[in-house]
Order: C-alpha cells, then sequence, then structure tokens
C-alpha cells in the first residue's frame, strides 16, 4: 500500500480537498499468489508439499493440511476464504499474513478444495478492492475399505456367531463393504478343532478346479464365497481380506464360524 499524504493549509482549503478525495489516495496492489506454493497439502507429520493434479490418498477422518500462500506479505487486511465445492470450510479475520494453515478432516471422495482472498477493505459498492482466486484441487480422497459379512448368523453353543449349514448344502458367506472401489477380496480359512482351541495359521482359499465333488469353492477372490456340497471338512472360521489403492487390508474385520451339521 501506498499513501500519499497531502497536508492542506487551512480548514477551508482542507474541506475542498477532502470533498475531491484527494486528501489520502491509497493504492491497493493486486493480490498475486505464490507460483512455487499457492497452495499446500500436508499433514500433521510430513514437510508441506505441493498440490498434485491426481491429489492424496487419505483415510476416512484423518486430518489434511491446507496452505495458501501468496506472492508476497499483503500490505492492507486480507481475508482467506477456504471452500470445499461450494461450501465454506474456513474463513480466516482480517490479517497481514501471507501464508494460511488449517487442518481439515472433512475431506471426502469427491472433495474440491479451493481458497480466495480478498481485501477486507472494500469500494462503495461493498466489493473487495482486490481479490484472487485459486486453482480447484480435486482431493482424491481414497477411503479405505470396512466390511462385514452380512449372512445371517446364530451363537452356537459357545457363544460364537455361527452359519449353521446341513452336510451337503451350499455354504453362502456374502459381505457389505464401504470405502472407495475398486476393492480386491482374498478369503481365508482355519479349521476349529473338537475342543475348539484354535490354533491353525489361516489358510489362503482358491476356487475348485471342475469336478470337485464335495465342498466345492467358488468365489475366492469375489465379494461372495460359496462352498457346495458342503462336509463337516468345511467347518471352521472364514474370514476375507479387502484391499483398495489407499492399500489398506483389513484381515479379520469379517469372520464368522460355520458348523455343519
Amino acid at each position: 500500500v501506498v499513501y500519499y499524504n497531502y497536508t492542506p493549509a487551512d480548514a477551508t482549503e482542507a474541506v475542498s480537498v477532502l470533498a475531491a478525495d484527494f486528501g489520502w489516495v491509497q493504492i491497493i496492489p493486486v493480490l498475486k499468489f505464490d507460483k512455487t506454493a499457492a497452495l499446500l497439502i500436508t499433514d500433521q507429520v510430513t514437510t508441506p508439499v505441493p498440490a498434485v493434479k491426481n491429489g492424496v490418498v487419505i483415510a476416512a477422518g484423518e486430518f489434511i493440511g491446507l496452505t495458501a500462500k501468496l506472492e508476497s506479505a499483503p500490505e492492507v487486511p486480507v481475508i482467506y476464504t477456504w471452500l470445499d465445492g461450494k461450501v465454506v470450510i474456513r474463513e480466516s479475520g482480517a490479517t497481514f499474513a501471507q501464508t494460511d494453515y488449517f487442518l481439515y478432516a472433512g475431506v471426502n471422495a469427491k472433495s474440491k478444495i479451493s481458497v480466495t482472498v480478498r481485501t477486507a477493505a472494500t469500494d462503495a459498492k461493498g466489493k473487495p478492492l482486490s481479490t484472487v482466486k485459486g486453482k480447484v484441487l480435486a482431493i482424491k480422497a481414497i477411503l479405505p475399505p470396512a466390511v462385514t459379512i452380512t449372512t445371517k448368523t446364530v451363537p452356537d453353543a459357545n457363544g460364537v456367531a455361527a452359519v449353521q449349514i446341513a452336510a451337503g448344502k451350499v455354504l453362502s458367506l456374502k459381505t457389505k463393504v464401504t470405502g472407495t472401489a475398486k476393492f480386491t477380496y482374498q478369503w481365508q480359512y482355519r479349521p476349529i478343532p473338537a475342543d475348539g482351541t484354535i490354533t491353525a495359521e489361516w489358510v489362503t482359499l482358491t476356487d475348485s478346479p471342475k469336478g470337485t465333488t464335495a465342498n466345492a469353492i467358488t468365489g475366492a477372490a469375489k465379494a461372495a464365497l460359496s462352498i457346495k456340497l458342503t462336509t463337516t471338512a468345511a467347518t471352521g472360521q472364514y474370514r476375507v481380506l479387502v484391499t483398495n489403492a489407499a492399500g489398506v487390508a483389513h484381515a479379520a474385520v469379517a469372520t464368522a464360524t460355520v458348523l455343519v451339521q
């Protein structure tokens, strides 16, 4: 801001000068973002990095740090307004700060973050004397999967949720998954000894060859697992590992005990 100060000779001249708006002349420089660091993304543990076109990977509920930086420190108070789409998520008070930073936990799969900086001072029509709008940053929020088995279960003699079927019938386990697609699935199994003490390691299931006559597995790498012509050998625990682009696999969040009668 450049001020031109004019001292009138007397009160009469002062009125004349003020009426003509020559008492004080305030030149407002155009606000500009820093070309190399207009909008930064960081979190609570890493060094800020420039926002990238493909966005960032973020887990549900995770904070993301957002920083806006002007080309130079403003010489008049400015206001930073942050938007997620059309919703205002933060508005600073009038400040001389060159940067504005805050932690945001409301990122979703369709978040589009932008920031506008305007002068606190306005003209006669109430419009800011200078405004700069940043580019929209589409954050690629990849939410990790959360999975449950939706097949109806009932408590067994030990109080464990169990799917009970008769020998020779089809065991079907279905899942419900939330998060950001695309998902990959892998079912696993481990037997339950007669004494109920589980010590075996999880075994990765694969689809059975054609012509299998007992415990024929299909869907070992899909959302629904099916085992046909079950025998008592199918009794055990089953779980599904679900992975998406966030690189997060949930190992034991979908577990069921199967009892074959």
